[in-house]
């Protein structure tokens, strides 16, 4: 199922280990001589792996207790017995992404599931439930089941370093384009994250971490990483219309940044005055990333903003809130 939720997450090329024996059957086969040489599967063709994702269950509670429906056996195909009976579900799992090259680990944490209720709000999440689980199929263990796995993905995502990315979301190698892309990478996999991430540039510095040449209004620590600093640099009011420039820096002897993404439905201005919030119209540059010292990102943001007003907030979720900005 984890094999599954990362191939479906549309960010790896997922290569197959489980099976691997059936594919390589196949191939001495076609070297046999006894099948077309057209339609035989070529020897030498495998891919190697960049990423190993490991995973093992360190708790797995069904929460049979109590309840209806008798209890019935826990053989698969006769598990609807007891179905009844279940009060809450809960399971855990150690994941871990290991670099092939050295061994090391790159990531690693426990994620979990429970549910209290039946499998009539499922998610589709693809994935069967076979072999020893199948007698869950359709109760709260696959809920729980499919909620760990869901927490798995989006770890793994969220935590592959750039430094395996490949590709940048136009399909081009990286350093193809000026805003290269950070394509997430695993299991022998080359992908692309989200439009719009730019590739931090290093930058000569102030003694105060700013890139030189930079104007600075107000400075904010992120919500999700003290570490890193938003600088805004601008705000420029036409009419209606306020544009935005913010540049983000590491303060740490780190080696980068927590992982960020502006979300765009989230971001906003408010007028003081009033209480009303604007939209965000359109956002581009550096949006989503990971920052490193000495180097620089940038963001240009537009949104829809008080004709009238003096004094705002400006917030970019998933990175903070510059208050109190003065409008010219």
């Amino acid at each position: 199922m984890l094999t599954t939720a990362l191939f479906n997450s549309n960010r790896y090329i997922v290569l197959e280990r489980e099976k691997l024996k059936a594919v390589m059957v196949e191939q001495d086969l076609g070297a046999s001589g006894r099948f077309r040489r057209e339609t035989a599967a070529p020897i030498g063709q495998l891919e190697s792996a960049e990423l190993l994702v490991t995973a093992a269950i360190t708790g797995f509670d069904p929460g049979v207790a109590g309840g209806g429906g008798g209890m019935g056996s826990l053989i698969p195909g006769k598990f609807g017995a007891i179905a009844g009976a279940f009060k809450k579900a809960h399971v855990a799992m150690d994941i871990r992404v290991i670099d092939t090259r050295t061994g090391r680990i790159l990531s690693a944490t426990n994620v979990d599931g429970s549910a209290t209720t039946f499998g009539g709000g499922i998610s589709g999440m693809a994935g069967g439930m076979g072999g020893a689980l199948g007698g869950f199929a359709k109760t709260p263990m696959e809920t729980a089941i499919r909620e760990m796995i869901q927490k798995a993905v989006t770890f793994i995502v969220s935590q592959t370093p750039e430094t395996y990315y490949h590709y940048n979301a136009m399909g081009e190698p990286m350093g193809a384009t000026k805003t290269s892309q950070a394509p997430a990478s695993g299991n022998g996999t080359e992908a692309s994250q989200g439009k719009g991430t730019e590739v931090a540039k290093a930058m000569p510095e102030d003694e105060k971490g700013v890139p030189k040449g930079k104007s600075v209004i107000q400075s904010i620590r992120s919500n999700f990483d003290k570490d890193l600093v938003a600088h805004l640099n601008e705000v420029t009011r036409r009419g209606v219309v306020l544009s935005v420039t913010v540049t983000l820096t590491l303060e740490s002897e780190k080696k980068e940044s927590d992982y960020f993404a502006v979300d765009k439905t989230k971001s906003n201005v408010m007028d003081y005055n009033t209480g009303e919030t604007y939209p965000l119209i359109s956002v581009d540059g550096f949006t989503s990333g990971r920052v490193k010292p000495g180097d620089m990102g940038t963001i240009k943001a537009t949104f829809k903003g008080p004709k009238d007003s003096k004094t705002v907030g400006i917030t970019l979720s998933g990175i903070g809130t510059f208050d109190d900005v003065k409008l010219q």
